[in-house]
């Protein structure tokens, strides 16, 4: 298993300062794993980055990727899940179903096993975590505390995990519901790539049967308008679309990642033209940020 290669920093010309390149990176479910193909194509082609946020599933791959699993580790490990089979193993469940069905400690484990007992404030990468505050439905903005936890709680789907309690003694559950791309939390960057997994709400995509199903159409379609909002404050908008399959299809880890490939490779000259000093990029305004809600 390989791992980013953290000594070789950018090349800089005396008096130029490069631009701090953020990264926003959605919620999705098993979608999500597109990440890792864009993440596999900006480290092939030198584009450093400076700062990532992630929401669910986004924030999983960013955490990851922030302790250091470059994009093969992340596809070797996307790689480990290759059967339903598997998958049910993570699925630890409650006898109590009043507040979820899966505890998610075998999903803590299997997180440990990665990061061990990091905390946000000790990565390379300055890593922010978004989830859902469960009382008052809050937006909360993870930047310390132990990088496990933060995970969790941000992929803490409603009506599937248990909350998850933190530290500060609050329960929290699903980042995706307030933030399923977390563009304005980025903080301290000059330019923006934003990776939205998510379908275009104009899509129809939905098409969930059964109870559930219909809640999480509705959730759905909310995130997706969510998303669309956010992706218009990104310098550069990655959409790799997947009408097919199922959030939970993570077996299809491979067709996912070169989702990913293709889309960052469609956009790649507009990456690359980010990190360029700001006297020969090509400027562009960014939209004012939104105040916290």
């Amino acid at each position: 298993m390989s791992f980013r290669n953290e000594t070789n920093p950018p090349r800089k010309k005396p008096g130029i300062t490069a631009p701090r390149i953020g990264i926003a990176l959605s919620c999705g479910g098993a979608k999500s794993l597109a990440h890792v193909g864009v993440i596999q194509v900006l480290e092939e082609n030198g584009v450093r980055v400076h700062a990532i946020a992630g929401s669910s599933m986004g924030a999983y791959i960013g955490a990851l990727w922030a302790a250091g699993f470059d994009g093969a580790a992340l596809a070797d490990l996307a790689a480990e899940i290759n059967s339903r089979r598997k998958l049910w193993k993570l699925a630890d469940i409650t006898l109590l179903r009043r507040r979820g069905f899966v505890r998610g400690e075998r999903l803590e484990r299997l997180l440990e096993r990665s990061l061990g007992d990091r905390d946000l404030a000790s990565l390379d990468i300055d890593l922010t975590i978004i989830a859902t505050r469960l009382h008052s439905l809050e937006r909360a903005i993870l930047r310390e505390g132990r990088l496990v936890d933060a995970v969790r709680a941000s992929c803490a789907m409603p009506g599937i995990f248990v909350p998850v309690r933190l530290a500060d003694g609050h329960e929290y559950i699903d980042g995706g519901i307030v933030s399923p791309l977390p563009v304005r939390e980025l903080r301290d960057t000059d330019k923006i790539i934003a990776v939205n997994t998510l379908p275009d709400a104009r899509s129809g995509e939905q098409s969930q049967s059964g109870v559930f199903g219909v809640t999480l159409d509705a959730l759905s379609a909310a995130q997706m308008r969510l998303a669309s909002q956010a992706s218009q404050r990104a310098d550069v908008t990655l959409q790799p679309l997947s009408h097919d399959g199922h959030w939970r299809d993570y077996t299809n880890f491979a067709h996912y990642i070169e989702l990913g490939r293709r889309a960052a490779l469609e956009k790649l000259d507009e990456i690359k033209a980010l990190t360029l000093p700001p006297a020969r990029s090509r400027s562009r305004g960014h939209f004012p940020l939104a105040l916290s809600s």
